[in-house]
């Protein structure tokens, strides 16, 4: 994988079993246990910082974890799909 042209893409299908069992749990916790992951945030006219649902999706949160970033996978998505455009024109 250390010399793949595409290490992103690799790096996700290589953790995807984990990748879908982590956001299987979350929802798990958010529908049978009616648990959500939260955060810590201060709101004008609050003294004290208060608990509050996470803005971030369970699967941004494990994007983060395994340390994909997912506006370089994409572009890595974008440069696989141009290079596939490239070897069907030549086949024509």
């Amino acid at each position: 994988m250390a010399d793949s042209q595409y290490p992103l893409s690799d790096k996700l299908s290589d953790n995807a079993e984990a990748r879908d069992a982590i956001n299987e749990f979350v929802a798990w916790l958010n529908g049978t246990k009616r648990m959500s992951i939260g955060e810590w945030a201060k709101f004008d006219g609050f003294r004290d910082e208060m608990f509050t649902p996470a803005r971030a999706t369970s699967d941004s949160l494990v994007m983060e974890f395994l340390g994909i970033d997912p506006v370089a996978l994409e572009k890595e998505r974008r440069a696989m799909l141009e290079q596939y455009s490239r070897i069907e024109e030549l086949r024509d």
